[in-house]
């Protein structure tokens, strides 16, 4: 039987070790999106140790958490993480669009059409403040956010120099690569 971790137990348990490493110090988990058998993760770190050190740690809490969830042991993760460093406003902005819309892509075009659709309940969209103020918002979420405040130029306004993220941005590019 294939396990999800988009499964709403497998989620808090995933956002329970999200929160529990903000108390870490010198790296900084900013926004995720959780796939059914991945998680896109966007952190930002004091260094690269202190990324590669947290990325580790997470990957083994991550295991034993849900290897205890599902009643499993042995390894857990196939391949280790895969980092990519952002340099650019342009760069992040298309990252943070991609994580944070990644499901909502999904929900907004069938067979082509764009349906409409609603936010990805398996990511940190619900506390990302760069919305654009004339689309809809995720519901709030009155729970301690399990992302971090980012500490960079790049991360808190250098990606907002090429527009908030607008959900209708995506939609339309999706249904424009379908056709």
């Amino acid at each position: 039987m294939r396990r999800s971790l988009r499964s709403p137990r497998a989620r808090l348990a995933l956002e329970a070790i999200f929160v529990a490493e903000k108390r870490r110090q010198g790296f900084r988990l900013l926004h995720y999106c959780i796939r059914r058998d991945h998680i896109h993760l966007v952190c930002e770190s004091d260094d690269a140790l202190k990324l590669s050190r947290a990325m580790q740690r997470l990957g083994s809490r991550i295991a034993r958490s849900l290897n205890r969830l599902w009643d499993r042991t042995g390894s857990f993760f196939a391949d280790r993480y895969h980092g990519r460093v952002i340099t650019t406003p342009r760069e992040l902005r298309n990252v943070l669009r991609y994580v944070l819309l990644n499901l909502h892509k999904d929900a907004l075009i069938q067979d082509g059409q764009l349906l409409g659709g609603g936010f990805d309940p398996c990511s940190s969209a619900r506390w990302f403040d760069g919305w654009h103020p004339s689309e809809p918002r995720p519901p709030p979420d009155e729970r301690e956010p399990a992302v971090t405040e980012p500490k960079s130029w790049l991360a808190r306004q250098g990606w907002r120099r090429h527009g908030l993220l607008r959900p209708s941005e995506l939609a339309k590019a999706w249904v424009r690569a379908v056709r």
